[in-house]
């Protein structure tokens, strides 16, 4: 995964804004990866399956498609924050 986090500080708060810029899977077993999309609409393919959210066909709104590489994802920058956070209280540096 190939991310980007912003950090912005105002009034004594941060606000954390993760982005991510490139997602594969990989597959050590057969020496290969697989492109996943954050949404369908972020491929440049017509159709696209390899993707966390699904756009709706009839409206703007998108539905979960991966529900486990959602997850992992959450659980990442879950930590990212809880670890940033726990940093923030240190004065050792």
């Amino acid at each position: 995964m190939t991310y980007r986090i912003d950090l912005k500080f105002k009034d004594e708060k941060i606000r954390i804004e993760p982005s991510i810029t490139d997602l594969n899977e990989i597959f050590s077993s057969i020496n290969s990866q697989k492109k996943i999309y954050v949404a369908n609409t972020d491929s440049p393919k017509k159709v696209e399956i390899d993707c966390i959210w699904m756009s709706n066909k009839n409206d703007n709104g998108y539905w979960l498609f991966k529900d486990d590489l959602k997850l992992n994802l959450d659980n990442w920058i879950n930590n990212y924050i809880s670890n940033l956070a726990i940093g923030t209280k240190k004065n050792d540096w």
